[in-house]
C-alpha cells in the first residue's frame, strides 16, 4: 500500500485492472440473488406512494428485514481492501478530514487515523494482521464513509444493490453512500442512535465474527431512556429492544425511523450501502448549494449581477439550468453521493485499443447555450457548441469500439487527433472502460 508518496502509476494500474475484469463479489449481487429485498422496499414504497412525503414530521415506518446466507463473504478479499486504503492514502488529508472515523476503546484516536494511512503493510500480512498492527492490538471501530469514491468495486456493487430500489422510490431525490465498518470494538462506539430521517441503510456483513443489531422505535426508545437522543450504556437497554443476529454472508436492512446499536466482540467487516430518499424542498437545497459553486457564479455580487444582465439570464432561467445540471451529473455517476477520487491511465489508450461505455455509470449529455457538457462519473467536459460535437457524442457506439471505428464513423469530419482527444478524457474519467476481446465489437 502506498503511503503519502504516492506510486500514480501502480494505483492506475490497479483501478483498470478493476474496470477490465468483474470482481468476484458483484456476482453474487444480482437482483435475482436480491429480490427479496427488493421487493420488500418495492411494497413499502406502492404502499405509501399516494401519501404526502414528511419523514420529520409525519414518517411512514419500513420494516426491518434480515436475509440469511446472500453472498459469499470471503470475497471481500484483501487485495480490495488493501487496494482502498492505498487510494485513500494518496489523498490522506481529505480522507482524515471527513470520511475516516477510528475509536480506540470507544474514543475517537486522530493519532490511529494516521497510522492507518501512513502505515505500509508487511510482506504476506493479512488486512486483519494489518490493522490488529496499525491500531496496536486496541480494541477498534473503523468507519470509512463515501468508500465508494476510493474503490471500484464498492462504487458499482452499491451501483447494482441501489439501481432497483431508486427505481421504486424515484431516482430524481434520492443519493447512494457506501460505509464500510471494521474492527472488533463490542457495541457502536456511538452508542443507541438513529439516523438522519431520510436514510435506509443495508448492510452486508462479511463477518467473519456474528454482528448483532439492536433496534428500538422512537416511541419505545424515549419511554426507557427519556428524552436524549443517545444511550452510551447500551446493555442496560438490549433486553428491551429487537435483536437480529447476522451472519457471514447475511443481509440486515435498517430502515430509517429506528434507534439502533451494533454489536461485535470478535474482528468483523461489513458494507453499509446507505440509500437516502429526500422530500421536495430538500431536493431543491441541494440543486442550490451545487449551482451556486459553479465557476458561472464566482466573483463579487457585482460581477455575478453583471454577467446575469449581460446573458440576460433570469432567476427562472438560471434555476432550471442548475436542476438539469444536477440532475445530468447524479445520472452520471449513478445516484453515488461521492465521484471516483482515482482517475485511469490516459497513457494506455492507443487508436486500436477497444472500449465500452461503462456499464454502471452512464455518460449523460447537456446542450447549453454557450457549450455542450458530457459528464462522465459526475465530471464535467466542455465542448464548443455545434452540430458537430453534437452528432460525435450521440455516435460514440454502446458496442466495443476503436478511436479508428469512431473516425469512420463520423466519416472524417472531425480529425482523428480530436476523437483521440475526447475518447482520451472518457477513459481518464471512467466513461469508457476496457471491452475484453470477445466481446461483440462494432461492425
Amino acid at each position: 500500500m502506498a503511503s503519502s508518496l504516492i506510486r500514480p502509476k501502480a494505483a492506475w494500474r490497479l483501478l483498470m485492472r478493476s474496470l477490465r475484469f468483474e470482481h468476484p463479489l458483484l456476482n453474487f449481487f444480482s437482483p435475482a440473488n436480491l429480490v427479496k429485498l427488493h421487493s420488500h422496499i418495492a411494497k413499502h414504497e406502492t404502499s405509501v406512494a399516494e401519501l404526502p412525503y414528511e419523514p420529520i414530521n409525519a414518517p411512514h415506518k419500513m420494516r426491518p428485514l434480515h436475509l440469511s446466507t446472500v453472498f459469499d463473504p470471503t470475497l471481500l478479499d484483501d487485495n480490495l481492501l488493501f487496494e482502498l486504503f492505498e487510494n485513500m492514502s494518496n489523498e490522506a488529508e481529505r480522507a482524515i478530514s471527513g470520511f475516516l472515523r477510528v475509536y480506540i476503546d470507544g474514543m475517537l484516536s486522530p493519532k490511529h487515523e494516521n497510522n492507518l494511512l501512513y502505515t505500509l503493510p508487511k510482506k504476506d500480512e493479512s488486512f486483519k494482521d494489518y490493522l490488529t498492527r496499525a491500531t496496536e492490538g486496541h480494541k477498534a471501530s473503523i468507519v470509512i464513509n463515501g468508500a465508494e469514491q476510493w474503490s471500484e468495486t464498492l462504487a458499482r456493487l452499491a451501483v447494482r444493490i441501489s439501481k432497483p430500489i431508486l427505481e421504486a422510490q424515484g431516482a430524481t431525490r434520492s443519493t447512494v453512500e457506501a460505509t464500510l465498518f471494521m474492527g472488533n470494538y463490542g457495541y457502536t462506539p456511538f452508542g443507541i442512535h438513529i439516523d438522519d430521517p431520510f436514510t435506509s441503510v443495508i448492510h452486508c456483513h462479511c463477518g467473519p465474527a456474528v454482528k448483532t443489531m439492536t433496534l428500538f422505535s422512537i416511541e419505545e426508545f424515549h419511554k426507557i431512556n427519556g428524552p436524549r437522543k443517545n444511550c452510551f450504556d447500551p446493555s442496560s437497554l438490549i433486553p428491551l429492544g429487537q435483536t437480529f443476529s447476522i451472519k457471514q454472508g447475511d443481509i440486515f436492512l435498517l430502515p430509517s425511523h429506528y434507534y439502533h446499536v451494533g454489536h461485535t466482540d470478535g474482528f468483523s467487516i461489513g458494507i453499509a450501502i446507505a440509500i437516502s430518499k429526500y422530500p421536495g424542498p430538500s431536493t431543491a437545497q441541494q440543486i442550490l448549494q451545487h449551482a451556486i459553486v459553479e465557476n458561472d457564479f464566482f466573483g463579487s455580487i457585482d460581477q455575478l449581477i453583471d454577467r446575469a444582465e449581460n446573458l440576460d439570464l433570469s432567476l427562472a432561467t438560471w434555476l432550471r439550468t442548475a436542476s438539469m445540471k444536477q440532475d445530468a451529473k447524479a445520472t452520471s455517476q449513478a445516484r453515488l453521493r461521492y465521484s471516483p477520487r482515482g482517475f485511469h491511465d490516459q497513457n494506455m489508450i492507443s487508436k486500436d485499443a477497444l472500449w465500452l461505455p461503462n456499464p454502471d455509470f452512464p455518460m449523460t449529455f447537456l446542450g447549453q447555450v454557450r457549450h455542450n457538457i458530457i459528464f462522465v462519473r459526475g465530471h464535467q467536459i466542455h465542448l464548443k457548441k455545434s452540430s458537430l460535437t453534437d452528432d460525435l457524442v450521440e455516435k460514440i457506439p454502446d458496442r466495443p469500439f476503436s478511436i479508428k471505428d469512431l473516425y469512420k464513423i463520423m466519416k472524417k469530419r472531425i480529425s482523428l487527433s480530436a476523437i483521440e482527444n475526447l475518447i482520451s478524457h472518457l477513459v481518464y474519467l471512467g466513461g469508457l472502460v476496457p471491452a475484453e476481446k470477445n466481446e461483440n465489437r462494432l461492425g
